[in-house]
C-alpha cells in the first residue's frame, strides 16, 4: 500500500530545486536482477573491493565521479561512510579515500538482499562523494537528509527502494535519513523532471518497492 505520514514537501520541493541546479540532471539508473547478483558476489569474497570490480565501476560511471575502493569493516557507527582528507595547502579542496561499509551487510545470507542492501547504501554514500564535491556542506543532520535527496537527483532512486528496508541480523532496519513518504514524492519530482513515463519507472523496482506507490 502507498505508505503514509506527514510529507515535507515545502523542504523537498525547494532543496530538490537546489540541488538539480548544483549536480545537473541524471538519467535514471537501472539496477538490474545481474547487477545485484554482481554486488552480493563481491561482498561474498572480500572485505575489500577494487574499485575496478564491475558494479561499482557502474555506479561510479554513472556519476561521471572518479572510483573508489569499498571496504567492508566492523567497527563503523553507520551503515557505511564517505571517507575524505583535506588537501594539506587547501582544506576547502577534499581528497577522496575510500566508501566504508558495515560488514553485517556482507553477511546478509539472501545473495539478492544483500546486493540490494548494498546498493542502497552505495548510492547514498557515492551522493555524499558528489555533494561534497560541488562544496556543498551543512550541519550533520540535514546534510544526511540532503544526501538522500541528493542521490534521487543523481538517479539512484531505484536503489533506495529496493534495499532501504530490510532485515538485518534478525532486526528490521530502514536505511536512509528521510521517511519514505518523502523519498516517494522525491522519486516521482525526478520522474517527472525528467519525462520518465510510468512503465520505465516501474523496471528493475521490486514487488515490495512497488507497493509505496500510486501506479
Amino acid at each position: 500500500m502507498p505508505v503514509s505520514g506527514n510529507l515535507d514537501k515545502e523542504w523537498i520541493d525547494l532543496n530538490y530545486s537546489y540541488l538539480e541546479k548544483r549536480l545537473g540532471t541524471f538519467p535514471v539508473f537501472e539496477p538490474s536482477a545481474a547487477f545485484y547478483a554482481d554486488l552480493a558476489r563481491l561482498a561474498e569474497t572480500d572485505a575489500r573491493v577494487s574499485s575496478a570490480a564491475s558494479p561499482l565501476r557502474k555506479l561510479f560511471a554513472h556519476t561521471g565521479l572518479p572510483e573508489l575502493a569499498v571496504h567492508f569493516e566492523k567497527h563503523i557507527p553507520n551503515a557505511g561512510e564517505f571517507r575524505f582528507s583535506q588537501h594539506p595547502e587547501n582544506p576547502d579542496i577534499i581528497v577522496p579515500v575510500c566508501i566504508r561499509i558495515a560488514d553485517k551487510y556482507r553477511k546478509i545470507e539472501d545473495p539478492q538482499r544483500r546486493g540490494m542492501a548494498i546498493g542502497t547504501i552505495l548510492a547514498h554514500e557515492i551522493a555524499h562523494y558528489y555533494i561534497m564535491k560541488k562544496k556543498i556542506r551543512r550541519d550533520t543532520t540535514d546534510n544526511e537528509r540532503l544526501t538522500d535527496l541528493g542521490l534521487v537527483v543523481l538517479g539512484f532512486g531505484k536503489l533506495w527502494f529496493n534495499g532501504s528496508n530490510l532485515v538485518v541480523e534478525d532486526r528490521s532496519e530502514q536505511l536512509g535519513y528521510l521517511k519514505p513518504l518523502d523519498m516517494t514524492y522525491a522519486f516521482m519530482e525526478y520522474a517527472k523532471k525528467n519525462s520518465i513515463p510510468q512503465d520505465q519507472l516501474k523496471n528493475n523496482l521490486t514487488p515490495d518497492a512497488l507497493q509505496v506507490f500510486s501506479f
